[in-house]
C-alpha cells in the first residue's frame, strides 16, 4: 500500500532567517512583490527538488500568497506533483469560491484539491478564518465537485491514519513538535503502510529550516524503497 505526501506551502519566502519572515509576513497580510530575485518560495522549490531526485510525488497547497512561480511550476510537472489550494478565509462558501477565483486566475488552471490552513486554535494572517470545520468543507467540495479529502488533525495511534469515507481526518506529521507522543517512530508508519494507505504531512518551510525533518523524510524515502511501498500521485 501507498503513502500519500501533502505539503502545504505557508510562507511565501520562508522562515529560516529574521528577514524572510519579515518579508513573508509583509506578502502574507499586507503588500510585498512576488520576486525571485529575493529567493520567493525558496524552500518550496528545495523539497521540489528533493522530491523530484527521489521519484516521489507529492500533493501541494497553496495559498494565495504562495501561488507557484515558473520554476516552481516546472518542478511540479517535472515530478507528476499535484497542485491543490490551500484556503483560508472559510468564513462562508461565497469567500471560499472567491479566494478560489483569485488562485484560479493567478495560476491560469483549474483546481479540484483544498485543504484548509489552520486547525482552529490560532489566526494565522490578516485574511485566515481560524475556525476548522471540517463537516462543512466536505459539503463545499461535493457542491463545488473539489477533492477535499486530507484533515489537519495529529494522530495519536496507527489505526488514527485509517480513512472513514474516504477522508483522512488526521495526518502522521513530520514536523517533530506536532507529533503525538504514542506515534512517533518512523519505523511503525512502514509496517503500517505495508497493508493501509498513510497520509503524511510537511511544510516546506521547516523541511528547509530543520535538518530533522529532512531527514525523516529522507528516511521514510529509503525505507519505502526498501519495503516496496510506493507513494500516491492521486486521491480518489
Amino acid at each position: 500500500m501507498p503513502f500519500i505526501l501533502r505539503a502545504d506551502i505557508d510562507k511565501p519566502y520562508g522562515h529560516h532567517s529574521l528577514l524572510t519572515k519579515a518579508m513573508s509576513k509583509c506578502r502574507e497580510d499586507y503588500y510585498f512583490p512576488a520576486l525571485d530575485m529575493l529567493h520567493y518560495l525558496k524552500p518550496t522549490i528545495a523539497f521540489l527538488k528533493f522530491c523530484n531526485e527521489n521519484n516521489v510525488p507529492s500533493f501541494l497547497y497553496f495559498r494565495n500568497c504562495t501561488a507557484p512561480n515558473d520554476e516552481v511550476n516546472v518542478l511540479l510537472k517535472q515530478g507528476g506533483h499535484t497542485l491543490g489550494f490551500h484556503a483560508e478565509n472559510t468564513r462562508s462558501i461565497e469567500t471560499f469560491k472567491d479566494e478560489v477565483n483569485i488562485f484560479e486566475i493567478g495560476v491560469g488552471e483549474k483546481v479540484h484539491f483544498f485543504t484548509k490552513h489552520g486547525s482552529g486554535k490560532l489566526k494565522l494572517g490578516r485574511y485566515h478564518y481560524a475556525p476548522y470545520e471540517p463537516e462543512t468543507y466536505k459539503i463545499w467540495a461535493r457542491e463545488l465537485n473539489f477533492n477535499f479529502s486530507l484533515g489537519n488533525g495529529i494522530a495519536s495511534c496507527v489505526e488514527d491514519l485509517r480513512p472513514t469515507d474516504h477522508f483522512y481526518s488526521s495526518m502522521f506529521w513530520l514536523e517533530h513538535d506536532y507529533r503525538n507522543p504514542n506515534l512517533n517512530r518512523i519505523e511503525d508508519l512502514v509496517d503500517f503502510a505495508k497493508n493501509h494507505t498513510v497520509p503524511l504531512i510537511v511544510h516546506p518551510d521547516n523541511f528547509y529550516t530543520y535538518p530533522a525533518v529532512k531527514n525523516d523524510l529522507q528516511r521514510l524515502f529509503d525505507l519505502s524503497k526498501k519495503h516496496d511501498i510506493s507513494w500516491l500521485d492521486h486521491i480518489t
